[in-house]
């Protein structure tokens, strides 16, 4: 169950990963993931602390490969000791998101281009976080 959870941090990430991007509820979960994350202080200034930000940050890009984590991460980088209101908390969340889905797709993609043509197009491929133009080494590497 999303609305129970050892700690907010969980609960949060929960929310998030409950409904796709594109569905009328994501919205809905990400407001109770910034609730769940938010200063539970009233006399606090109202937004979730930059350090909950980050740590829910690392969590959405857990599957990313470490060097496109780490760029995506400065990118989205926040000051810890700040508070985070809720259009640079949704921002972050879903630039995380989609960059982890369109990573998976394009890794699938060329998956099955490989399978289907025992060829690799290209041996490694690198995306610019900032710009978001990818980079290919060429090679054509049949599989013998």
């Amino acid at each position: 169950n999303a609305t129970k959870g050892s700690t907010a941090l969980s609960r949060a990430h929960r929310f998030i990963k409950l409904t796709p991007i594109g569905r009328t509820n994501f919205m809905d979960n990400l407001a109770s993931a910034y609730d769940a994350l938010g200063n539970q202080d009233a006399a606090a200034k109202p937004g979730i602390p930059g350090t909950q930000f980050t740590a829910l940050l690392r969590l959405l890009c857990q599957g990313l490969p470490a060097d496109v984590r780490g760029r995506l991460l400065e990118v989205l980088a926040v000051d810890e000791a700040s508070v985070i209101g809720f259009k640079e908390f949704s921002a972050g969340v879903e630039a995380s998101v989609l960059f982890a889905e369109i990573l998976g797709e394009a890794r699938e993609y060329f998956e099955r281009m490989e399978a289907s043509t025992g060829q690799v197009r290209c041996r490694r491929a690198e995306t610019d976080v900032a710009t978001g133009a990818t980079k290919c080494q060429p090679a054509t590497l049949r599989h013998g």
